[in-house]
């Protein structure tokens, strides 16, 4: 009997992603469909095709307001990128709060 690993899932009503295994045994179907686990991030924000070029000064200053504030106002003209700079913060800010697998 051996174990193969199938990688860390979050799974319902657990905080924290479990390392999954899966049973190999003589007499045992080794091909299973793959597990039904919630979705790896904690977010719902939509992935950005490209990376946000330029404003790594703005982001990691923001994140760092957000460790104490609830809410931040971004504000500027429009086509500046309000937008697409809250949504990197909001990812970052995001897995910044994520607990690490087995941590």
């Amino acid at each position: 009997m051996s174990l193969a690993s199938l990688g860390w899932h979050r799974l319902k009503d657990l905080e924290v992603p479990e390392h999954v295994h899966q049973v190999l045994a003589p007499g045992l179907d080794p091909s299973f469909p793959p597990l039904r686990s919630l979705q790896a991030d904690k977010h719902n924000l939509p992935v950005q095709p490209t990376p946000l070029v330029g404003r790594s000064n703005d982001i990691n200053t923001l994140v760092r307001l957000l460790d104490g504030e609830r809410c931040i106002t971004l504000t500027g003209s429009g086509g500046v990128g309000k937008t697409r700079l809250a949504l990197q913060v909001a990812a970052e800010a995001a897995d910044r709060s994520t607990v690490a697998p087995g941590g």
